[in-house]
């Protein structure tokens, strides 16, 4: 569903936007990709715009893959990306130009389900179960007598990708643990959301709905139905809550970077990356719930030139 939010739209994007003018004319920096980092990037955007006179940011999701192959084919100026990319991304950029990878801010995954349930926490080994239709019912893992209903993002989708590695495949215990379970996949109860919005959705109103969500976005929606877990590797280990501060002090074991991806070619997009990483840019960062980048001399993590 596309949706008007203030200055900011979401939804298919002409390639004529690309060019870097609107249908009214007006000069326009077009973001696209990761819905995870969507109400950071219009936060940070909506601030940088009171600064700059007749511009306009517009930003659209779809996930990290769309963005990439929209920065890939020229209809975007930037792409916004929550996984690393592939090699035959970075190949296709290479082939266009000048372009740089840089981090904005990292993001704490959000183990989240309905308001109703009463289940508080999960593990590493928890999530897995419940993801391939192993443990089909709450109570298998101390919680309600209630029927599990998993619900997952798109293959488009950066947090998709990264839940599926990290956490699913568990990876994040090391090369051993993912090449163990590499061949898992998603049991047949498992449901498939579109972007964040339906995501968010299917698990407010569906008591049985357990997924998982970027800790920025799902802090956005502190008055909804939705319910963040406290998670742990295993149950000897502290639960912790997703937030800026257990990110920071690696105490929160799922999280990832967030980037932006940008040909080097266009000074109004250099100048908005440079207010990003500013200290005010990334102070709207933090508020908007994210962790933001520690050093900022070197968030420019890797640069590609054409040969």
């Amino acid at each position: 569903m596309n949706k008007k939010r203030g200055l900011f739209f979401t939804g298919f994007l002409a390639a004529s936007m690309a060019l870097g003018v609107n249908c009214k004319g007006r000069e326009t920096i077009v973001l696209a990709g990761s819905e995870s980092m969507h109400t950071m990037a219009e936060i940070a955007a909506s601030d940088y715009l009171t600064t700059q006179g007749d511009y306009r940011v517009e930003i659209s999701g779809g996930g990290s893959e769309t963005g990439l192959l929209q920065l890939i084919t020229n209809k975007v100026h930037a792409a916004l990306s929550s996984r690393e990319l592939l090699e035959v991304e970075k190949e296709n950029l290479d082939r266009i130009g000048s372009w740089e990878k840089q981090i904005l801010a990292f993001d704490g995954l959000a183990i989240i389900v309905n308001k109703k349930n009463t289940i508080k926490k999960i593990t590493l080994q928890q999530i897995t179960d419940i993801f391939s239709g192993k443990v089909t019912n709450f109570k298998q893992i101390g919680g309600p007598d209630l029927a599990v209903k998993p619900v997952v993002r798109n293959e488009k989708s950066g947090t998709f990708a990264y839940f599926m590695e990290y956490a699913f495949r568990q990876r994040i215990l090391g090369n051993a643990a993912y090449a163990e379970n590499l061949a898992l996949t998603l049991g047949n109860n498992v449901s498939i959301a579109a972007n964040n919005e339906e995501l968010i959705s299917m698990v407010t109103e569906n008591s049985s709905a357990i997924s998982f969500i970027g800790m920025g976005a799902a802090s956005t929606d502190a008055d909804s139905e939705l319910k963040v877990l406290s998670f742990a590797l295993d149950a000897a280990q502290p639960f912790v809550e997703p937030t800026p501060k257990s990110v920071y002090d690696r105490e929160y074991k799922l999280s990832r970077p967030l980037y932006l991806v940008y040909l080097t070619n266009n000074s109004r997009v250099s100048d908005f990356v440079s207010y990003l990483m500013s200290e005010r840019g990334q102070n709207r960062i933090q508020a908007a719930g994210y962790l933001r980048a520690a050093v900022p001399e070197v968030t420019v993590i890797e640069k590609k030139l054409p040969q």
